[in-house]
């Protein structure tokens, strides 16, 4: 499993901490982003399988944690 690049994005009254995978190959993509999994988790246990996968296809995945689950909270429960 490929680790995500990590990092914060501002939005309008928020900050949101968010998994990235891009593919190899130096190109934008246009970006998939996916809103759910099905779980209240950070964005790498619920995506940590398919935006690998999704890279490899050539997609850039931008995945949000959910509130609470950080990088640095979701480390922690590990």
């Amino acid at each position: 499993m490929s680790a995500p690049r990590r990092h914060t994005v501002t939005v309008p009254g928020a900050r949101v901490s968010v998994a990235e995978w891009c593919p190899a190959a130096e190109t934008q993509p246009p970006v998939l982003l996916p809103a759910t999994a099905g779980g209240a988790d950070s964005a790498e246990l619920s995506w940590g399988e398919v935006g690998p996968a999704l890279a490899a296809a050539g997609h850039r995945v931008v995945a949000p944690d959910h509130p609470g689950f950080d990088a640095v909270r979701a480390s922690k429960r590990r």
